[in-house]
């Protein structure tokens, strides 16, 4: 009976603490010196309780990623807050260094529980996750440049005024592109 009670009085892990965070791996291919590659992760909380998640990053590529709000992503972050039950999606920026050598370049991003201290006196043990979302750059130093034109428009306009034109470029290569447009009218 002492030990059942003993047992009992003792504290647990608090069961309503849970975590996930997708992607489990993140790769970005064929990055180019110098640039900025951005990528979106989900942190999950399986538990009931809403709990704040710290966010880092160790590895040899660490220092190149930082971690923003989608709706903020000029403000770093270092935390996000998840309701019980609920997943909060979070930008992840991989800003490359112009002076890197080719190579595959790796890191961890890790999500951890920050445990609360609800005003409790005296030493408290609490349960911390740290889930881990794997990172591979591969800076090769390739240059891709592909883009389509979207659309060419233009507006209606007076005899002997200038006519604007609108062309809509999509960059799919990975570097900078600064197309040049040649326009013929007969």
């Amino acid at each position: 009976l002492i030990l059942i009670l003993c047992l009992c009085s003792t504290s647990a892990a608090n069961a309503a603490i849970g975590l996930g965070i997708a992607p489990a791996s993140i790769t970005v291919s064929d990055a180019f010196k110098g640039g900025t590659y951005e990528r979106t992760i989900t942190v999950f909380n399986t538990g009931d309780e809403t709990g704040t998640f710290e966010l880092t990053a160790e590895g040899e590529c660490a220092d190149w990623i930082s971690f923003y709000k989608p709706d903020e992503p000029d403000t770093p972050i270092t935390e996000v807050t998840v309701p019980g039950k609920g997943k909060a999606s979070v930008l992840v920026k991989f800003d490359i260094p112009a002076d890197i050598a080719n190579a595959n370049y790796t890191a961890t991003i890790y999500a951890r529980s920050i445990p609360e201290n609800k005003g409790v006196e005296g030493a408290v043990a609490h349960a911390v996750i740290r889930i881990p979302s794997k990172v591979v750059i591969q800076v090769t130093g390739t240059q891709i440049l592909k883009g389509t034109v979207k659309s060419i428009t233009t507006a209606d306009t007076e005899i002997n005024h200038p006519l604007k034109l609108k062309v809509v470029f999509q960059n799919e290569g990975n570097v900078i592109a600064k197309p040049k447009i040649a326009v013929t009218i007969t």
